[in-house]
């Protein structure tokens, strides 16, 4: 996210984890006051994982936190949103 820290996100992630457990992050989702999208972030850190652009250090923290990688339900189906016109995106 544009003007803040890596190590910033990263605990805002940290704390929803500890707060839910996971990081099934709604769409959208932003703590009070930070306008960080958070879910935009998860996205983004996997995508970079992807490209070969995050530090092994920065993996592991994410590791540490229950950081899905492939961005799959808890039971390793592939999450599916369904949009109001009935489209199914995966």
């Amino acid at each position: 996210v544009q003007g803040t820290g890596w190590e910033d996100n990263f605990n805002l992630a940290k704390k929803y984890y500890e707060t839910h457990g996971n990081l099934k992050i709604p769409r959208g989702f932003q703590f009070d006051g930070t306008g960080i999208n958070l879910n935009t972030w998860i996205i983004t850190q996997r995508n970079n994982r992807k490209k070969g652009k995050l530090s092994e250090d920065k993996i592991k923290k994410l590791d540490s936190i229950g950081m899905d990688w492939n961005g799959r339900s808890s039971n390793g189906e592939i999450a599916v949103t369904v949009s109001a016109s009935n489209r199914v995106a995966i």
